[in-house]
């Protein structure tokens, strides 16, 4: 299992995902589990930052892992990422129809309190919108130095 929030029937239910508002009410639970003052971690994966998209999910994923070493309740989108692959091929969507059918209703439940931006966020895409999100909905945002 992806981490000690997820359920069989999670990853059961993000296997048979065929949309992203699906795939969505998927993290929305796992989200629900994970507890008081969760945060994200926002940064480049398909444009900009280390290069390429196996370089950027690496970036990702160390800084997931450094901040719940820290003690930090994290909700991992990783998790997702094979599911959200295979969706935009099925759909034919573009990136907006991904930004808002999935994170958009992720981010406006308000349990996310903090987005973490890793370094070269700015090159990204994703990570502008996100940081457009967390303006209009008034999460906090933390500026992370390079690993």
């Amino acid at each position: 299992m992806p981490h000690k929030y997820w359920k069989k029937e999670d990853e059961k239910a993000v296997k048979l995902a065929r949309s992203y508002p699906e795939l969505c009410t998927v993290a929305k639970r796992v989200l629900g589990r994970i507890g008081e003052d969760v945060c994200f971690v926002c940064g480049p994966i398909t444009t900009g930052g280390a290069g390429s998209v196996k370089k950027n999910i690496v970036v990702l994923k160390r800084r997931i892992t450094l901040l719940r070493k820290e003690g930090k309740n994290v909700f991992d989108q990783m998790a997702f990422e094979k599911a959200l692959w295979r969706i935009e091929k099925l759909v034919r969507g573009s990136e907006k129809d991904l930004l808002n059918g999935f994170y958009r209703p992720l981010f406006e439940l308000g349990k996310i309190k903090t987005f973490y931006f890793v370094f070269g966020w700015e090159t990204s895409y994703g990570a502008q919108w996100e940081y457009n999100q967390a303006r209009r909905l008034g999460i906090r945002t933390v500026f992370l130095g390079k690993l």
